[in-house]
């Protein structure tokens, strides 16, 4: 894993970082992983995902019942700091049927037990390492720290080279951010307008301003662009 650590901002391109890192964490027993940005409550994950190492059956099947807010690992992944095993993330929430369901459909795709490393990019936005394990983990704190640092490196070589293939975001005033920030917490355009003191007229120009210039169809399309793109984090 200290090799790693060594090699991980030599490689030239996200898919061979990300092959690299699959390599170490599979001689660990870890047999797929994710890494993503975690946005508020109410804020679609996908737009934040940086590389997603999971099987793309499960992958496809997390969207599509749209588990995120239910999933105790996501959950406590936002509001962490410090690396936890998704055991202890199970047993801090209820057991409901879903997610019963969830941790079923989970398992039956060989993502049984794991590790998750919440971290903060470079722009204070929350992120997090996760790592599945096909069986029950039993993982030693010296082995736990180097995986941490691992996983810290990976994000940090992740991100550098998404940020030099990515063109330069669109250039959104003050005022329109102001608007896709307080969209992203779930406020109207009439409870925006209010919050601004501005018209709710006013406050909609805006609005479709920021579609043309994210090139989105609507405000919600808006927020999940522009937290993609790092020009607001909520």
């Amino acid at each position: 894993m200290l090799d790693f650590i060594e090699r991980a901002e030599r490689h030239p391109n996200l898919s061979l970082l990300v092959n690299d890192f699959s390599q170490v964490i599979d001689r660990q027993g870890f047999n797929a992983f994710i890494m993503t940005g975690l946005p508020s409550a109410g804020i679609d994950v996908e737009p934040m995902v940086i590389a997603n190492h999971w099987p793309e059956a499960w992958s496809d099947r997390y969207r599509e019942q749209v588990y995120f807010p239910d999933d105790p690992v996501s959950k406590w992944s936002i509001t962490k700091d410090r690396p936890f095993h998704w055991r202890e993330a199970w047993d801090a929430f209820p057991v409901t049927k879903r997610v019963q369901q969830l941790n079923g459909e989970a398992a039956a795709f060989g993502l049984v037990d794991g590790i998750a490393f919440p971290l903060r990019t470079a722009r204070r936005w929350q992120a997090v390492v996760s790592l599945a394990s096909h069986r029950r983990m039993d993982i030693d704190k010296k082995d736990e720290g180097l995986l941490y640092c691992a996983a810290v490196y990976f994000q940090m070589a992740a991100n550098d080279l998404a940020s030099k293939k990515a063109p330069p975001p669109p250039s959104l005033s003050d005022r329109e951010q102001e608007i896709l920030k307080w969209a992203a917490a779930g406020k109207t355009a009439w409870e925006i307008s209010t919050i601004l003191n501005i018209s709710e007229a006013t406050t909609r120009t805006h609005q479709r301003h920021i579609n043309a210039k994210l090139d989105t169809a609507n405000t919600t399309q808006a927020v999940m662009e522009a937290i993609r793109q790092h020009i607001i984090h909520v």
